[in-house]
């Protein structure tokens, strides 16, 4: 994948979404063999000698059948739904706690 031309890449490019300082997440549509996809990729820092052609693809992704977007969609909100009712403060219904400690003679 990484000897494609990520010119490529920036023209079917959907969106964009920071990794970390040196990579980012590229989201596509692709086509292969007359089948159509979602293509959702990781991009990299290139070595210094391919700096000018900007960030590069990895082999680090998933080539997603337009079919099964709706799925993978509901999936994603799955653990979106999931992650917000862990990080949620625990049963916020519960009266403050009161100090059990006797007072000191």
């Amino acid at each position: 994948m990484s000897d494609l031309d990520p010119e490529d890449y920036l023209r079917d490019t959907i969106a964009v979404i920071p990794k970390n300082a040196r990579q980012e997440i590229r989201v596509r549509i692709g086509e292969y063999r007359d089948s159509r996809f979602a293509d959702v990729r990781v991009f990299v820092d290139p070595p210094s000698d391919r700096a000018p052609l900007g960030r590069v693809p990895t082999k680090k992704g998933v080539a997603i059948p337009l079919g099964a977007i709706p799925d993978v969609v509901s999936a994603l909100r799955k653990v979106q739904a999931i992650e917000a009712a862990r990080q949620a403060p625990a049963n916020q219904d519960t009266k403050p706690k009161t100090s059990t400690r006797r007072k000191a003679r």
